[in-house]
């Protein structure tokens, strides 16, 4: 895969990095954030793993897999999650003690968008002028060249263990759920 020197300054938001699949964000671009990334974190971070999850939307896989490759291809490994929630992303970022993350996805922006929201350390989810530095970092396409390895791995079991330890009712509930509205049977209360 190639290297693109062509990449829409706007899909640098605030918060993450966002744009219409295949009108602002294209594979290569994937690629080049990735090889970005993996040199980013072993030169500034002194990182060598990254996670790596992705959410359910249409151009997810294709994204995905162009970003593994560009974050390999500078020596950094990857563990990859595969389709999870950003929650399952910051569970596995403490299980594994490996802070750097990478989740493909556009939150809550229409199907359209895609896009990543990327940490390297502890402090989680860069925003702001550390988006700005990183975009700088991109456009410069001064990469290092690697052979990171790749793991996939599934935390979802671990993830919904944790959540059913987080709560002790002492009597089963029995819950009714509809998209419009929900009941709580045991109290007969509605919610919406």
């Amino acid at each position: 895969m190639e290297i693109t020197r062509n990449i829409n300054p706007h899909i640098f938001r605030g918060y993450d990095i966002r744009g219409i699949y295949n009108e602002d964000l294209f594979e290569s671009t994937a690629y080049t954030i990735g090889k970005a990334y993996g040199t980013y974190l072993k030169q500034k971070f002194n990182g060598d793993k990254v996670i790596i999850g992705e959410d359910n939307r249409l151009s997810s896989p294709v994204l995905t897999n162009a970003l593994i490759e560009g974050v390999l291809s500078t020596g950094v490994d990857v563990i990859y999650l595969g389709l999870v929630t950003s929650p399952m992303l910051y569970f596995a970022n403490e299980i594994y003690d490996i802070h750097a993350g990478i989740m493909v996805t556009a939150s809550h922006n229409p199907k359209e968008y895609n896009g990543f929201k990327i940490a390297f350390d502890e402090k989680g989810e860069i925003c702001g002028d550390e988006i700005t530095d990183f975009r700088d970092f991109v456009y410069k396409a001064d990469f290092i060249n690697g052979n990171g390895r790749f793991e996939k791995v599934d935390i979802k079991k671990r993830y919904v263990e944790m959540l059913v330890s987080k709560f002790n009712f002492k009597n089963r509930l029995k819950v009714v759920v509809d998209s419009r509205k929900w009941y709580c049977i045991n109290c007969s209360k509605r919610y919406i």
